[in-house]
């Protein structure tokens, strides 16, 4: 005769896998929660291949919540809230370790010791094989477990899984890195399905608010884009737009070969974005398997984010669930209060059609082993990922970044896309890369063609040094003009030579030294007095040079890298209305100044050396700028430090942690401190906000984050009283802050990535 199930102890009604909330006056059951996990595990898991491994990892991750101790823990975190007390701390009762030891016991050989991984991790993050297996048995014995198993069964057969077949995983196992992404996706689609049934309990507002904005399929979007296209885009006669539509024509024609790794090469102002776009929409429309495809658009620069995402967002205005733009530095008071909610929650899990992002965003939580930055990992399958400003891509890390890209694409059906109009080698027979064949969209030749049409500027090499002042008298004897520097403390020691009194109107200036709302106040006055043909003197550090619409009639640009030379030429005579003979970019050799450091100080000496040779660069030649990346991997690569052989290392044994805190795409930490001066009122109620919750929400912490401007921490030590901590790690400038240069700190040497964020 059957015996009743054990009762849950401290009177609970059921066993609990979490308390009432404020917006929940219900305990959520264990039961459920479980079988609901599974269920959406499983969903999420299947078109990977992976569905059944999902779904019984879904059904254990919580199995230690069935013990007393855990059903105690949250007993009296429950009676604690009632009455306003302390909680019993967190951790006091383990539980994610009864799971992990169960897979190992209920799957045959090494797996179960790798999806114990997931398991272990699906709070707090992953950590290594070793670790999760020895953690795991400290808290849990067999014996313990069973008990719990057996517990969980007389409540629900379904509560103890059959073992799955490791098949799927199994199939991966001569290929380290396939296993490593394989239980990347593995967890994301476990910690997605967690988190989301936990909020459907804990905040069912936000639950209901995540299916209140529809997202229309890629089929949807691809006909709108196509039909806007044809109207606004026809070629008129102009050689700018006769390539833009040649470069619309092959993407579009491209779009139907079978999936893998393509290049977009196409010149400043050949209508790249919107190009990119289509072939995207087309390609996924035409791929589409066992579920829809999305759209990522990786982006080294803030600015460019921020211009792509209003591009997309214009294009499919009638549709507000189309495009996730996910990125720290977004202003929320860009989009009204009930899109704002939708990008909030969408950002969590990449839950759109087309989602706009940053490089540090995609490649660290590719990285990561935290579980709110690997959420989203799942949707990436299946996707079309455009790398724009591919040159970008940090060196330090092209081995783990082209290994993962390479597995995505060769088990994951992802398609992706280097677009930039300074292509680097990306198939190099080169010991530390990972060999990519990637297809051109466009023909070599007919490349050739559309930099040789679009043309527009004149490119003149200084022999000899500047210094500020001569400089200073070059950019005040014509119209207006833009100069690009180096690094941050160059750009102010020219602010002091041209406007020594600050009361220069012609004179703006654009740097990190500037909060985020305030750099798109000075692009959005430099766009207006160029449309209105008032003077505009342009001081600037690489922030300006990629992707950002403006057009002069001159630029000055320190010696640096070459595609960013290039890419400073893309500020001049962007539109083509100017002769290209009128049209001049002077390559300077700063005097004083100094420059960034690590690959970014190679690249420089490498430019150098190449224009030293006394003729005009071949700069508007494709097959030239392929080859400098060529050679410059060469010289980085020669570091095996640089080359990011740990990360690999670490990513073929299956540390977690230690990929995570390797793979950095920003190298150097900063500290985002908000600037009191620029904004003090909205300053003042974001600080009297968070004292009066006694943290910082996370909210409050998007709100604070168009006021703030990253400082490197080996500055911040030095900055005294004019910085404090107001509440919640948020850190508050109350020095001065120029209404032209920003922040009075922060100006020493920065290197390659100063304008990446996450």
């Amino acid at each position: 005769m059957p015996t009743d199930p054990p009762k849950p102890p401290f009177g609970l009604p059921y066993w609990i896998a979490h308390t009432p909330s404020t917006q929940n006056p219900r305990f959520h059951s264990l039961r459920r929660h479980a079988d609901r996990v599974a269920k959406l595990a499983r969903a999420f898991a299947e078109p990977l291949g992976f569905g059944e491994i999902a779904h019984f990892l879904g059904i254990l991750h919580d199995l230690g919540k069935f013990s007393d101790a855990f059903q105690g823990y949250l007993y009296n975190c429950h009676i604690a809230a009632r009455k306003g007390t302390k909680p019993p701390p967190k951790g006091s009762a383990p539980h994610k370790e009864a799971g992990a030891l169960a897979a190992r016991t209920l799957l045959p050989g090494g797996y179960g010791e790798i999806m114990a991984i997931p398991l272990f991790g699906h709070h707090g993050g992953m950590r290594s094989r070793d670790i999760a297996t020895r953690k795991s048995a400290d808290a849990f014995s067999a014996e313990e477990v069973e008990a719990l198993m057996a517990r969980a069964e007389s409540v629900d057969s379904a509560l103890r899984p059959a073992p799955p077949p490791v098949g799927p995983i199994e199939s991966l196992a001569v290929d380290p890195y396939a296993v490593e992404l394989a239980t990347r996706m593995i967890y994301s689609c476990l910690t997605d399905a967690d988190a989301l049934d936990t909020e459907a309990h804990q905040d069912p507002a936000a639950a209901a608010a995540r299916s209140a904005t529809a997202s229309p399929s890629i089929a949807v979007l691809l006909a709108e884009f196509q039909a806007k296209q044809t109207r606004d885009f026809a070629a008129n006669g102009r050689k700018v737009n006769e390539v833009r539509s040649e470069v619309y024509a092959a993407c579009v024609a491209a779009a139907e070969q079978p999936p893998g790794f393509f290049t977009l090469t196409v010149p400043t102002g050949g209508g790249k974005t919107r190009s990119s776009l289509a072939f995207a929409l087309a390609h996924a429309a035409r791929w589409r398997k066992r579920r829809e495809r999305r759209v990522v658009y990786a982006i080294p620069f803030t600015s460019i984010v921020d211009q792509t995402a209003d591009v997309f967002r214009r294009i499919f205005e009638g549709h507000p669930g189309a495009v996730l733009e996910h990125q720290s530095a977004i202003d929320p008071g860009r989009q009204s209060a009930e899109d704002e909610q939708w990008r909030r929650l969408s950002a969590q899990n990449w839950d759109a059609p087309i989602i706009v992002t940053t490089t540090v965003q995609l490649f660290e939580s590719l990285f990561s082993n935290r579980p709110s930055a690997s959420r989203k990992l799942h949707r990436l399958a299946d996707s079309v990922i455009v790398l724009d400003e591919a040159q970008c891509l940090p060196t330090h890390l092209l081995a783990p970044i082209h290994s993962v890209l390479a597995t995505l694409v060769k088990r994951f059906g992802v398609t992706v896309v280097f677009c930039t109009a300074t292509q680097p080698a990306h198939d190099a027979d080169l010991p530390h890369l990972i060999g990519i064949e990637a297809r051109p969209i466009i023909p070599v030749h007919a490349t050739r063609r559309h930099f040789e049409a679009l043309r527009r500027v004149r490119y003149v090499v200084e022999p000899e040094p500047w210094d500020w002042d001569r400089l200073a008298n070059q950019m005040r004897a014509g119209p207006s003009c833009l100069t690009v520097l180096n690094t941050r403390r160059q750009a102010i020691e020219l602010m002091e030579a041209l406007d020594p009194r600050g009361t220069d109107g012609r004179v703006l200036h654009l740097s990190t030294l500037l909060c985020g709302r305030h750099r798109r106040a000075v692009i959005a006055e430099v766009k207006r007095r160029l449309a209105a043909g008032e003077s505009v003197l342009l001081v600037s550090t690489q922030v300006v040079e990629a992707g950002v619409d403006i057009d002069f009639p001159r630029v000055f640009r320190a010696v640096g890298p070459l595609d960013r030379i290039i890419q400073a030429a893309g500020r001049c005579n962007r539109e083509g209305l100017r002769p290209a003979a009128d049209s001049t970019v002077t390559i300077f050799t700063p005097e004083s100044g100094g420059s960034p450091r690590g690959p970014y100080r190679t690249a420089l000496v490498r430019t150098a050396d190449l224009l030293a040779c006394g003729e005009e660069p071949a700069l508007d030649d494709p097959e030239f700028v392929t080859a400098y990346f060529r050679g410059l991997i060469e010289l980085i690569g020669k570091d095996p430090l640089v080359i990011g052989k740990r990360v690999q290392d670490h990513r073929r044994f299956l540390r977690f942690e230690e990929t995570a805190r390797e793979a950095k795409v920003i190298d150097e930490e900063t500290i985002s401190v908000l600037v009191h001066g620029y904004a003090p009122t909205e300053a003042d109620e974001i600080l009297e906000a968070a004292k009066a919750l006694g943290k910082m929400t996370p909210e409050l912490w998007r709100r604070a984050q168009p006021l703030c401007v990253a400082v490197p921490a080996r500055e911040a030590e030095k900055l005294g009283s004019s910085l404090a901590e107001a509440i919640g790690g948020l850190n508050v400038w109350y020095g001065p802050y120029d209404a032209k240069c920003g922040i009075a700190v922060g100006r020493g040497e920065e290197d390659l990535v100063e304008e990446l964020v996450v």
